[in-house]
C-alpha cells in the first residue's frame, strides 16, 4: 500500500483510496480539482465530483471554490498559506494562463458537476432518455417508502372499508393497522416473492351465527345484568376462578371476588355497547359460559343456571370458530396486500427510477 500523493498522483487511471473520517478527503478533492483545471486544462462541468448526501455536496462545492480562490490569489500575489496551492500554482511558468482558467471555473461554478449518487442518476437518465429507454418525467426515488405508502394506503381503502365490521375489529386487533404492511413491504428486498401455499377466497361460514347469537346477548343483557352479578358470586364457584370470598385488606366488607366479578361486568358492558363490534371476544369471556361455570362449581353444589350463561356459551363456542376462519382470512388478505404492492409498485417503477444501491 502506497501513500497517496494529491500534487504528483498521475491525474488518469484509478486510484482506490482508504481514508477514515477527518483524513482529508474533501480537502484531496478540492486540490485534485484544481489539478485537473490547470493541468488538463477542463472546464468544471467536465469533471464529475459524486459524494453520498446533499450536505456532502455542498461542503465539496464550498471547499473547490474555496481552493479555487486561493490559488487564484497565490498566483497573483505569488504566496500562499496553503502549502498544498504554494506547490501547485509554483508548477506553472504560463502566470497569465493559470489565472485565465481558474477564472473561467470561477465565472462558471454554477455548472460544476458535483452531485449526490442519485442526484447524477437523474441527471444521465433526463439527458439521455433515448439511451436509457426512460420517459422524460422519469423521477429517482432514493427511499421508496414514500411509494409503499402510498400502494398500501391506497389497498386499505379500497378492501378493507367494505369488509364485516368484524373482521376490521380482529384485524386492528392482531395487525393495527396499515403501518404492519408498510414496514413488512419495505423489509422485503427481493423482486417476485412467491408466496405459498396459494390461498383462495375463504368465507366467514360463523359470522351470521355469531351475529344471530351477538344479538341476543346485547338485547337481553340490560335485564339479566343485576342477577348475573348476583349469581357469580355465589359461594358455589371456584374462588381460584371466579375470585375469593375472604374480605380485601384495608377495602372492608369487599372481597377479590367482588372485584373480580366488577371487572368481569364492567368488561362485559363494553362488549355489548351499541358501539362495539362484538368480535373478538373479550379475555375472560368464557367465565360468562354455563361450561366455565360448571366446570367451576365446587365439589357437593349444583351448577348455577341462566339463560345468558347458556347463550354465553354457544356464542364462545361459534366465536372459536369464527376466530379460526378470520385467521385464514387474515392471511388471504396479506397475499392480496403483497399482490397488489408488487403489481403497483412494479408498475409505477416504470414511471420512477430507484437508487439500486438504496434498494437492491
Amino acid at each position: 500500500m502506497e501513500i497517496f500523493d494529491p500534487i504528483n498522483t498521475p491525474l488518469t487511471g484509478t486510484n482506490l483510496i482508504e481514508a477514515s473520517a477527518g483524513t482529508g478527503k474533501t480537502y484531496t478533492i478540492a486540490g485534485l480539482f484544481l489539478r485537473l483545471i490547470l493541468e488538463n486544462q477542463l472546464t468544471v462541468n467536465q469533471i464529475l465530483v459524486v459524494t453520498f448526501t446533499k450536505a456532502a455536496t455542498e461542503e465539496l462545492k464550498e471547499r473547490i471554490r474555496n481552493t479555487l480562490l486561493d490559488a487564484k490569489s497565490a498566483l497573483l500575489k505569488n504566496s500562499s498559506h496553503d502549502v498544498f496551492v504554494k506547490t501547485i500554482v509554483n508548477k506553472y511558468d504560463n502566470r497569465a494562463l493559470a489565472i485565465q482558467l481558474i477564472q473561467d471555473a470561477l465565472m462558471d461554478f454554477d455548472n460544476a458537476a458535483i452531485f449526490t449518487i442519485h442526484g447524477f442518476c437523474q441527471r444521465i437518465l433526463h439527458e439521455n432518455a433515448f439511451e436509457t429507454q426512460s420517459l422524460f418525467d422519469t423521477k429517482l426515488v432514493a427511499d421508496p417508502t414514500g411509494l409503499t405508502r402510498e400502494i398500501v394506503d391506497d389497498f386499505w381503502r379500497r378492501h378493507v372499508y367494505s369488509l364485516p365490521m368484524e373482521f376490521i375489529s380482529y384485524l386492528l386487533k392482531k395487525i393495527s393497522g396499515p403501518e404492519y404492511f408498510i414496514r413488512l413491504l419495505t423489509k422485503n428486498r427481493t423482486t417476485d416473492v412467491k408466496i405459498v401455499p396459494e390461498i383462495g377466497k375463504p368465507e366467514l361460514a360463523s359470522l351470521n351465527d355469531f351475529r344471530a347469537l351477538f344479538k341476543r346477548l346485547r338485547t337481553i343483557w340490560p335485564n339479566s345484568r343485576i342477577q348475573v352479578t348476583h349469581l357469580l358470586k355465589d359461594s358455589s364457584l371456584s374462588g381460584s376462578v371466579y375470585g375469593s370470598l375472604k374480605t380485601v385488606a384495608m377495602q372492608a366488607g369487599i372481597s377479590k371476588r367482588d372485584l373480580m366479578v366488577a371487572s368481569m361486568i364492567e368488561s362485559m358492558d363494553k362488549f355489548v355497547d351499541i358501539n362495539s363490534a362484538g368480535f373478538p371476544l373479550f379475555k375472560g369471556f368464557e367465565k360468562f359460559t354455563a361450561t366455565k361455570i360448571e366446570n367451576s362449581t365446587r365439589k357437593n353444589y349444583r351448577p348455577l343456571s341462566h339463560e345468558y350463561f347458556d347463550i354465553c356459551d354457544s356464542l364462545y363456542h361459534k366465536g372459536v370458530s369464527l376466530e379460526s376462519e378470520m385467521e385464514t382470512y387474515l392471511m388471504y388478505f396479506k397475499v392480496q396486500c403483497f399482490k397488489s404492492h408488487e403489481n403497483s409498485f412494479w408498475l409505477e417503477k416504470n414511471k420512477t427510477t430507484f437508487n439500486s444501491m438504496t434498494i437492491f
